[in-house]
């Protein structure tokens, strides 16, 4: 299963071998024997009935909410009760530990008729394979 699975997909992921990963990381993957392949088990799941981007939309519009774009950020937090930062963590702590190892990625959209791969997501755990998944929607 490791093989099959793991080593060519965490190796295009994190973009390290394996064994420099901490096995923590990996105790937190879920693995399934069954068809139910959920990876969050609870009985209310489901997604916003107008999407994700009209949710998003909506909360933006809230009148304790407001938003800038563009703006450079500063610790300078003086008027604010709550701010969401959504910078690089190693930035935001100016760099104490140095710059955190970032993979880049890099999402391609295409359309097609019908279906492509007949399931939602498809991870393409070879090492030849240069790309990790192909989410279809």
């Amino acid at each position: 299963m490791y093989e099959g699975f793991f080593r060519g997909y965490t190796k295009k992921q994190w973009g390290r071998d394996p064994k420099d990963i901490p096995a923590s990381v990996f105790r937190r993957l879920p693995i399934h024997f069954k068809k139910d392949a959920n990876v969050f088990h609870h009985k209310r799941q489901g997604q916003p009935r107008d999407g994700y981007t009209r949710l998003v939309e909506k909360i933006l519009k809230h009148e304790n909410i407001d938003l800038e774009i563009g703006r450079r950020f500063s610790r300078d937090t003086e008027g604010f009760s709550h701010l969401f930062y959504s910078g690089q963590l190693d930035e935001y702590f100016d760099y104490a530990y140095g710059r955190l190892p970032y993979r880049t990625l890099r999402f391609e959209h295409e359309v097609r008729p019908g279906t492509f791969q007949n399931c939602g997501t498809v991870n393409y755990c070879d090492e030849d394979i240069p790309y990790t998944r192909i989410v279809e929607h």
